[in-house]
């Protein structure tokens, strides 16, 4: 138990480093264009670009695929869905959320109704926890 409770230590430290340095990046550098503007300033052109397209090909997808997995296991497991439930909702979401990024993501109103949507969502955990 110990252990469980020092990584959780351990994470939260580096977890703070990591905040504290691009802090202090984006204080030194106040341009748009966040991780590829502090790569481009210290390492150069080369680095940033490889970055750019890695965010882009690699990092982006696989933190969206990953996610879309994670909410269908949790949905199909709370609906006793077989596999192939599984895969489409999976599939669904992540369709969902290109379609979403292709559109226009500054639409205020698909924010407007993602932000009334998910009011009473939480108020139910709210809720829940009295």
């Amino acid at each position: 138990m110990l252990l469980f409770f020092f990584a959780w230590l351990l994470g939260g430290v580096m977890s703070l480093c990591g905040a504290l340095v691009a802090a202090e990046f984006s204080a030194r550098y106040p341009h748009t264009g966040g991780l590829y503007v502090y790569l481009e300033k210290i390492y150069g052109n080369k680095i940033s670009f490889l970055f750019g397209w890695m965010n882009t090909l690699i990092y982006t997808p696989a933190i969206l695929s990953a996610l879309s997995v994670l909410f269908a296991d949790q949905v199909s497991s709370m609906l006793n869905a077989n596999q192939m439930m599984h895969d489409i909702l999976a599939l669904s979401i992540l369709t969902a959320i290109v379609i979403i990024n292709f559109s226009n993501p500054t639409d205020s109103i698909f924010s407007i109704l993602v932000t009334i949507l998910g009011l009473p969502v939480y108020v139910i955990f709210v809720k829940k926890k009295n």
